[in-house]
């Protein structure tokens, strides 16, 4: 997390979190923004449930794909949790999101932060599955919203909505198509 997306986090977790706070985080990885969130919410007696299979996908660079071999990135996920003293406020279920949801449908959080796979289909999937389980008032959140829609080439990110990081031709800007698009059509 850069400083500027980490000190963000850090104000919305502080300014929200109370005692026996609940808080899901779709999409670890390597636990960066999970360390935000866990710290604080460990000072208040609450929990953070993380859903990651912690497996690259097919799209994902060739790099990320020698993770599958040996759980490097699980690995380092746990000793991040572990070596920053949050390892006991935190419940993993390595699970793909759509796999996840039957266990916890009928759960309640305060906050759902979601920043899994940032294809069209699954950023869809996992907004419209997971927002109802915010409890009134509590926050749906996510990361990696570089632009709004109005501010592309909308044929340009509806045909490439299922890649997951592209360059808008028009301005230069990088960004990720398909949460661009899902979040436009749901909100």
């Amino acid at each position: 997390v850069c400083d500027e997306r980490g000190k963000a986090m850090e104000e919305l977790i502080r300014g929200e979190v109370k005692n026996n706070f609940q808080a899901l985080e779709i999409g670890s990885w390597a636990g960066m923004s999970t360390l935000i969130w866990a710290k604080e919410i460990k000072k208040h007696k609450g929990s953070l449930t993380c859903i990651d299979a912690w497996l690259p996908d097919s799209s994902m660079p060739l790099n990320n794909l020698l993770n599958k071999r040996d759980d490097r990135i699980y690995n380092l996920f746990r000793h991040n949790m572990k070596v920053s003293g949050v390892s006991d406020c935190i419940k993993i279920i390595r699970k793909w999101s759509d796999d996840a949801f039957p266990e916890l449908k009928e759960q309640k959080y305060n906050m759902i932060y979601i920043d899994g796979d940032h294809r069209y289909t699954q950023v869809k999937k996992d907004v419209l599955n997971y927002m109802n389980l915010v409890v009134e008032g509590g926050i749906l959140c996510g990361d990696d919203l570089e632009i709004q829609m109005l501010e592309t080439d909308m044929d340009y990110t509806r045909a490439n909505k299922e890649v997951d990081y592209v360059e808008n031709k028009a301005t230069g800007v990088w960004y990720h198509p398909g949460i661009t698009l899902a979040l436009s059509e749901i909100f």
